[in-house]
C-alpha cells in the first residue's frame, strides 16, 4: 500500500513537473501567434483600405483578430502562473487601442468609403 502511494505521488509530481516546464515554451509559442496575428490583421487591413473595401480582406482581418485573441486568451492563463500578468495586460491594453482603431476605420470605409487618415496613422 505504502508503495502504491509513493508511485501515486511520483506521478503527480511528474505530471506536475512536465506541466510546469511546458508552461514557458507554450507562453513564447502564445507570443508568437499574437505577433503573426496582429501582423497579418494589420497588413490585411491596409489591403482592406486600399482595395476600397474588398470584403475578402475584411473577412481576414476578422479570422487574424479571433486567432490574436485565442492566443491572448492562453497567454493571459500561462502569465498568471509565470508572473508576468503585468506584461501581457501592458500588451492586451496597446492591442485593444490597436484594435479599436481598426474597428473605427473598417466601418468609415463601409460608410464614407475612405477611414480617418488621422487614426490610420494613430494605427501605425
Amino acid at each position: 500500500m505504502k508503495t502504491a502511494i509513493n508511485l501515486i505521488r511520483i506521478g503527480a509530481f511528474l505530471l506536475f513537473s512536465q506541466a510546469v516546464m511546458a508552461t514557458p515554451q507554450q507562453l513564447l509559442t502564445d507570443l508568437q501567434h499574437m505577433r503573426l496575428a496582429a501582423t497579418n490583421a494589420i497588413t490585411n487591413f491596409y489591403m482592406f483600405s486600399g482595395l476600397d473595401a474588398d470584403s475578402k480582406y475584411e473577412r481576414r482581418i476578422d479570422v487574424a483578430l479571433g486567432k490574436f485573441n485565442a492566443s491572448l486568451a492562453s497567454a493571459r492563463e500561462l502569465a498568471a502562473v509565470n508572473s508576468l500578468g503585468d506584461d501581457i495586460a501592458a500588451i492586451e491594453a496597446e492591442w485593444n487601442s490597436v484594435s479599436d482603431l481598426m474597428t473605427t476605420n473598417r466601418n468609415d470605409m463601409l460608410n464614407q468609403g475612405f477611414p480617418n487618415v488621422r487614426l490610420v496613422d494613430e494605427m501605425g
